[in-house]
């Protein structure tokens, strides 16, 4: 994985808390050229967050206010851009994370690495870069699965630390040791199946 492909990745975290529909919207566009670390890195960091604002306004991204200077998923995205650029880049940051030696050690440290990306946004982060077997990312699909299946799950669970690692870890030894699966292909079993399940378990509320 270069730069660009990581701070991609790092774009569709922030970009999809709240809701992933708009994500598709704007790959499908095209217009994540304007966005790159190309077309970024020679302008200032106010000039970063007009460019990056216009994208993700213009398509509707969830929680992007209509001024750059005052979006919080505008302004962590800066943010994130300046990360990439003085980590060393994509093969010292990954590198720094695989020789890690716990899954929960990863999340900790992406989620403070990197800004508006939280306990499922790392976790979900680390499944796609193979940085996290043992990892259950519960966004809303995946509560609602759970749910619909008799699992009894706190309000808080994507907030709070605490619940989503005993929600994380019983579902590990219940589920995917029996299964044979690691935490990751369940997540991802689920998640793109969701419009069958959806519809198997008469689950009405979408994500």
């Amino acid at each position: 994985m270069d730069d660009e492909a990581l701070w991609r990745a790092i774009v569709a975290q922030v970009c999809v808390v709240g809701s992933s529909a708009r994500w598709d919207v704007i790959v499908a566009s095209g217009d994540l050229a304007q966005i790159s670390i190309l077309a970024l890195s020679p302008l200032t960091a106010a000039a970063r967050a007009v460019a990056i604002h216009k994208v993700l306004h213009k398509h509707g991204v969830r929680y992007v206010t209509g001024d750059a200077a005052s979006c919080k998923k505008t302004q962590a995205l800066v943010a994130n851009l300046e990360f990439v650029v003085t980590c060393g880049g994509a093969a010292a940051y990954l590198s720094r994370l695989a020789a890690m030696a716990e899954d929960a050690s990863r999340v900790k440290r992406v989620s403070r690495d990197l800004a508006y990306i939280g306990l499922k946004g790392a976790r979900d982060f680390l499944i796609e870069l193979d940085l996290g077997r043992d990892l259950i990312a519960f966004d809303v699909r995946v509560l609602n699965v759970l749910a619909a299946a008799g699992v009894l799950t706190p309000e808080n669970t994507q907030s709070n630390a605490t619940q989503y690692e005993q929600l994380q870890r019983a579902l590990l030894e219940c589920v995917c040791v029996p299964a044979e699966i690691t935490g990751a292909q369940f997540d991802r079993i689920l998640y793109r199946n969701y419009a069958g399940l959806r519809a198997a378990m008469g689950i009405h509320q979408d994500a």
